[in-house]
């Protein structure tokens, strides 16, 4: 069977093929990497047989990429659990596409980063390795795109992580900017959630986040960020109206990253 990797060693982010169906990830940058996208693709003996996947970090808020609400704790915690610091690795699987590993292999966390609550993860069944192998043909895995923690993006960006998080940033700041304006003016807080909820629209349930689904235009993306935020909006109902206006009203100071391309 014929394994390829496909990374980013250009800005310090290599893929090493590690067995027939697994790799390391290693980040040899000096910045941490806050978001990323993997892609696997599967050519099958079996012509019949479907398969392969994906998978796109960059829809959490709040995040690294998108700090609404996040406070210097949170950030420092979110940066050691969540991110990959530099001298890093990540054993990347791809039966199923998972990341596994932590940060532990270059330093314990400091107090501050110490991890508070509880965990909790599931995994469903996973056909056996040899089994699943005997199957394939080939395997590709590429590394498609990476946010670095100080907001720069390389990649080719197929799976359009740049878009997921960039115009996620746009709508929730313009509707924290206008939530804001509103505040100002002393409206109520039920009455700002309803001018919210005109911009936003309201919820409806997709399958999946946009990028997850098809390649997607500005404007669908815009569309996407807006229901992403009214989904977020109606699972914070038993909240107080002020509580929900307190908080979105401060998100309009938040300083986003330099988002930025490079080749």
């Amino acid at each position: 069977m014929q394994f390829l990797c496909e990374d980013l060693r250009q800005v310090g982010v290599v893929l090493t093929p590690s067995s027939p169906t697994q790799a390391t990830l290693a980040n040899i940058s000096e910045k941490p990497i806050a978001e990323w996208a993997l892609k696997c693709e599967i050519e099958w003996l079996d012509q019949q047989e479907r398969g392969g996947g994906k998978q796109i970090t960059g829809s959490v808020i709040p995040s690294l990429m998108l700090p609404f609400g996040m406070t210097d704790d949170w950030r420092a915690r979110t940066t050691y659990w969540n991110a990959i610091l530099p001298g890093s690795k990540r054993l990347v699987t791809c039966n199923p596409l998972k990341l596994t590993g932590d940060n532990r292999d270059v330093r314990q966390p400091t107090l501050q980063e110490r991890w508070r609550g509880s965990t909790f993860a599931m995994e469903g069944g996973v056909e056996p390795a040899d089994e699943w192998q005997r199957r394939v043909k080939s395997l590709r895995l590429t590394l498609d795109g990476v946010f670095f923690a100080d907001g720069e993006f390389a990649g080719p960006n197929e799976c359009q992580l740049w878009e997921t998080v960039i115009y996620q940033a746009e709508v929730f700041q313009s509707v924290a900017t206008a939530a804001c304006k509103f505040y100002d003016a002393g409206m109520e807080p039920a009455a700002i959630l309803a001018e919210v909820e005109k911009i936003t629209g309201k919820h409806v349930q997709q399958p999946g986040p946009l990028h997850s689904r098809r390649k997607g235009t500005a404007d669908e993306f815009r569309q996407d960020a807006k229901n992403s935020l009214a989904s977020y909006l109606a699972n914070r109902l038993e909240m107080e109206p002020d509580e929900i206006v307190s908080d979105l009203v401060g998100w309009a100071d938040t300083v986003l990253p330099d988002y930025r391309r490079v080749s």
